[in-house]
């Protein structure tokens, strides 16, 4: 299975926010996106999600997603957003269930019910059930919906930094199951994320994006190149190899005109 994306463009009024973008992700493979801030990552997951009109063609196995219902498309693709609304009233456990929705009829199934608190169980945040989703802490938010997106089961995942309220542990934990999930599924998996040592070490590839415009997209450290670091954020960075192929990136200065900057290379 494989998503194309073919000449993506989103425009708002005037504005082009994003300019025409193409590429393919293939079944089983985690890809990070990643930019500098208003680069137009959320953008294009929600467009891929249908959640903002676009030009453009999006095919999943061979198949056009615009001539799909909302419905129908919702059951493929699945978006996680960054920001999740605190005014349910609903609990964690039935947040979870509400991934379901498109097959829960009037009487609930005992089956969902446990496979809901088997992935709680999974996340660590079993003994969230009982509490109203309002009172939920930023983190724990993120890994209910993430929960929610799991017991789902879509084809295509796409996720909003959904490690930006987590502390170490569970920026590690939730990117190892959202690996393991796609890997044993044959999904397909397109994670915003900031932090490119975690992007680095978690995806198969990248997309990077700057201006609303895709700069380069493949393995994550031929993407991630000092030089090009270097004109996306205009900081010249350090790239330390550690054991067993870990990444990571040390910021050293700012580069006034995103030039200039030599690769820094350690091991």
């Amino acid at each position: 299975m494989i998503l194309v994306i073919e000449k993506l463009e989103v425009r708002y009024g005037p504005e082009t926010v994003l300019h025409p973008a193409g590429f393919e992700l293939s079944a089983g493979t985690v890809t990070a996106l990643v930019g500098p801030n208003g680069a137009g990552k959320s953008t294009l997951l929600r467009a891929i999600a249908g959640l903002v009109p676009y030009r453009g063609r999006i095919r999943y196995d061979r198949r056009s997603l615009e001539r799909m219902s909302a419905i129908e498309r919702s059951r493929i693709v699945a978006y996680m957003p960054q920001n999740h609304g605190a005014d349910t009233v609903l609990t964690v456990l039935e947040t979870v269930l509400l991934g379901l929705h498109h097959q829960l009829g009037w009487r609930l199934d005992p089956g969902s019910v446990e496979a809901a608190f088997a992935v709680l169980e999974r996340l660590d945040v079993a003994h969230l059930a009982d509490r109203p989703f309002s009172t939920l802490s930023g983190g724990q938010r993120q890994l209910v919906m993430f929960a929610q997106l799991l017991l789902r089961s879509p084809s295509v995942l796409l996720l909003d930094e959904p490690t930006s309220a987590l502390d170490l542990h569970h920026q590690i934990e939730i990117l190892e199951h959202l690996r393991a999930s796609v890997r044993d599924s044959g999904g397909i998996a397109l994670v915003a994320i900031h932090d490119l040592s975690l992007a680095t070490r978690y995806a198969d590839h990248l997309l990077l994006l700057d201006g609303g415009r895709l700069r380069a997209h493949g393995p994550p450290l031929r993407v991630l190149t000092p030089r090009r670091l270097a004109e996306v954020y205009r900081v010249e960075v350090a790239i330390l190899r550690g054991t067993g192929g870990v990444v990571g990136f040390v910021p050293l200065h700012r580069c006034s005109d995103g030039q200039g900057a030599h690769p820094t290379i350690s091991r």
